[in-house]
């Protein structure tokens, strides 16, 4: 046999299928197979290669914007003493981590999933994918929640007219050589808070072209702890830095929430400090208050080094059009370019959880408006389901192997009763309330309308918050909102 993974197509039947073999799908097959082991699983993976967004995104520069301490996995720390990682880095990290566990063994790329049914007689889904169909009793999606083939990109007048290549992130070209150019980036998101200081080590000069600021907070790219302390154990050492970050992380959220104004003065004095007059501080001054939108970091002040070796700079306002040598803005200031970057953000998927995914129960279609999150993991009336949601405001691993943890409490559970079916219905004391992603950027605004939303009351509720989250997702009766039952005839709905 050529293919190690060719049992997975031999095999229809599973106990559980999981969605995606990115960072998330990686993390919940490590835990199926720690603390489910009786359970078969396999992942299926659309793309030909595992990894996820790390695998995506080439562009230069491409790193976590989160500490590894806390993006990477508790039961394989990062032990670096880069607290970023690189997105070759994070990539060789994801598939490292899936080949020392034997999780890469469950694993079949190239094996898109287009169609999933369940079926409360059998109490089993039935899934239709490009190699065939199979099924299972219990399905997860990690599928996180951006189209990353389909990178949002504003009507921009003139667009044709501009003679050089206009390019996005999302599908980069890594033969692009942009050596001695004028390259402007369009954005001012993490994205392009990443890309700018990266294209000017071979770019004659970068311009960012902003249609408003964003928020920018400094850090060192090394950790003092782990400089000074890795010759210990890491055993020692990484709770010392792994719970240090989740402080710091989660005390600036709470203060720019509950002290907005202090945590503005404090950001924008930071800016003030590492621009040492190079730039005027009105490109660094946001309309809207800290954590409103994502904070984005600059490791090293990389950004403001940029501005203040003047190998880029910032422009603020409205683009009027694109003509043939650049960007023109509306009040008539130019931006001559050989090369445009839009880093003009993403589109989120129409469907979430199920994204582009045909799904019904009982054959009725999955919509997500109509649709209630429960605990951030599961979705009201749809049984033996579970999805990934990592944080906004921290890293995303420390919600994902919460959920991971929750997941396997509920598989642990339905076997203790001898049940088939699990599924969350509202009581009448629950009520709809927020969207799942609390900031007002761009891309949460474009798709509001299409977002499902959580509840009024937990555990309803997805928290920004990993003290909260822990205590709905590892403790907590699970009676509380989920109904355990056997297959058979489907219920009456609404």
């Amino acid at each position: 046999l050529k293919s190690p993974n060719l049992w997975v197509v031999m095999s229809r039947e599973f106990d559980i299928v999981v969605v995606g073999a990115g960072l998330s799908g990686v993390c919940v097959g490590y835990y199926l197979k720690q603390y489910c082991p009786d359970k078969s699983f396999v992942i299926l993976e659309g793309r030909d290669s595992i990894g996820g967004t790390w695998d995506i995104f080439r562009y230069p520069g491409i790193r976590s914007d989160s500490d590894m301490y806390t993006f990477g996995f508790s039961f394989r720390p990062w032990t670096s003493v880069k607290s970023l990682g690189t997105g070759a880095e994070i990539l060789k990290y994801i598939k490292d981590t899936a080949a020392e566990f034997g999780v890469d063994k469950h694993i079949e790329c190239g094996t898109r999933v287009q169609r999933e049914s369940f079926s409360s007689k059998e109490g089993r889904w039935s899934l239709s994918t490009s190699k065939g169909d199979l099924s299972c009793r219990f399905l997860i999606h990690c599928t996180g929640y951006y189209k990353y083939d389909d990178g949002y990109m504003p009507e921009f007048a003139g667009k044709d007219n501009f003679q050089g290549p206009i390019v996005h992130p999302n599908v980069w070209d890594t033969n692009m050589d942009y050596s001695g150019k004028r390259v402007a980036v369009v954005g001012s998101g993490a994205t392009a808070i990443t890309i700018v200081p990266a294209l000017t080590e071979k770019a004659s000069h970068v311009v960012m072209v902003q249609r408003s600021p964003t928020y920018m907070i400094p850090g060192p790219s090394d950790d003092a702890i782990v400089k000074w302390f890795s010759w210990l154990p890491t055993s020692v050492w990484f709770p010392l830095v792994k719970w240090k970050r989740i402080c710091q992380s989660s005390f600036l959220y709470w203060m720019a929430k509950k002290y907005p104004d202090r945590i503005r003065a404090f950001l924008l004095d930071e800016a003030k400090t590492h621009l040492q007059g190079s730039a005027d501080l009105k490109h660094f001054q946001p309309k809207y208050g800290p954590w409103e939108q994502r904070l984005c970091l600059a490791p090293d002040g990389d950004f403001f080094t940029a501005i203040r070796e003047k190998k880029a700079s910032v422009v603020t306002g409205e683009i009027k059009e694109f003509d043939e040598q650049g960007i023109v803005m509306e009040t008539g200031e130019r931006v001559d370019a050989d090369i445009i970057v839009t880093a003009t953000g993403f589109n989120l998927h129409d469907n979430f959880p199920m994204n582009d995914i045909q799904t019904d129960i009982d054959g009725v279609p999955y919509d997500s408006p109509g649709a209630i999150l429960h605990r951030g993991t599961m979705v009201a009336d749809v049984p033996n389901f579970a999805f990934t949601l990592g944080y906004i405001n921290a890293s995303w691993s420390l919600r994902l192997e919460l959920q991971c943890k929750f997941m396997c409490r509920v598989l642990h559970e339905m076997d203790a009763r001898r049940m088939t079916i699990c599924v969350p219905q509202l009581g009448d004391d629950v009520q709809e309330g927020d969207e799942p992603l609390p900031v007002s950027s761009g891309y949460v605004l474009r798709s509001a309308h299409r977002l499902p939303k959580q509840g009024n009351r937990d555990p309803w509720q997805a928290h920004q918050n990993v003290f909260a989250d822990g205590r709905i997702l590892t403790g907590g009766s699970l009676d509380d909102g989920l109904v355990f039952t056997v297959a058979g005839p489907p219920p009456s709905r609404l």
